[in-house]
């Protein structure tokens, strides 16, 4: 399974390095123009920091936000980069060469979701690393002290960005496991391209509303839950506190994406015709 993962990664490994060497730099030269700006907030009263009124400081925080939405979407992309490598396995003349394989086929599928769960794994991790950097170069240039820095980025702010992180990582999995079961039921049944993406597309949708219907009718008949909030790392703020989750609908969730991504596995395995 490792060769597996290993041989996928190496096949997109080069288009990765070039999406994250721009993004890096990038922000390294919005990072020196904001220092050699001066920075681009001002202190208005002791305490408080405003956008300073000149152009070079609009210009600055616009690039910020430019770069902010830019990362956020580099992890989506590097998702929906692997499903689409999914499909074109399956539909692509040369799909053979994945069905040939001597592997069962859940560890094919789950060589194909690791993979893709690696490089979604290390796109966040970059775009953290490089968020947190341009908030110290940006404080910095503002003299602001590093103790005054937590005082406004304390353990609360931190309590959620750690937990839209968690929430990032397991809608990334369960998203994945299943559109690559939408994908690969679809193709076990029809192989007509070209009504394969929006078949499987429709099976997802469906898939998802079977679940949540399930979701909700295990939580009115099993109303026990759980408080994750108290798990994390950090707090978080009063007026973001996380609703009690469910113990029984959470325990289905794990048990239904466990089944898809088997299934998926059976029917590459038994279905899927070359």
């Amino acid at each position: 399974m490792l060769k597996l993962i290993k041989y996928e990664i190496k096949s997109r490994y080069k288009i990765l390095l070039w999406i994250f060497g721009v993004f890096l730099f990038l922000n390294i030269l919005v990072m020196l123009k904001i220092r050699f700006d001066g920075g681009i907030f001002e202190n208005t009263a002791g305490t408080s920091y405003s956008l300073a009124n000149n152009t070079n400081s609009r210009i600055n925080f616009f690039l910020l936000l430019f770069l902010s939405v830019s990362g956020n979407t580099i992890p989506i992309m590097i998702t929906l980069w692997g499903i689409q490598n999914m499909y074109r396995a399956l539909y692509d003349p040369s799909s053979y060469l994945l069905l040939s394989l001597p592997k069962k086929g859940y560890l094919i599928v789950g060589a194909k979701v690791l993979a893709t769960f690696c490089e979604f794994i290390v796109s966040l991790a970059l775009v953290c690393i490089v968020a947190a950097a341009q908030i110290a170069n940006v404080t910095l240039c503002t003299n602001i002290t590093f103790s005054k820095m937590w005082i406004i980025f304390n353990e609360k702010v931190l309590g959620v960005a750690s937990l839209i992180i968690l929430i990032s990582i397991l809608m990334q999995i369960t998203t994945t496991v299943a559109l690559y079961f939408s994908i690969i039921i679809i193709r076990s049944f029809f192989i007509n391209k070209k009504f394969g993406s929006l078949a499987a597309f429709g099976i997802f949708i469906a898939t998802a509303v079977i679940m949540i219907k399930i979701e909700h009718l295990l939580e009115k008949v099993f109303p026990f839950s759980i408080n994750l909030g108290s798990f994390l790392l950090f707090k978080l703020p009063h007026e973001l506190s996380m609703e009690p989750i469910n113990i029984a609908s959470s325990l289905f969730d794990l048990l239904f994406f466990t089944g898809l991504f088997f299934a998926s596995g059976w029917l590459l395995e038994k279905k899927v015709e070359v």
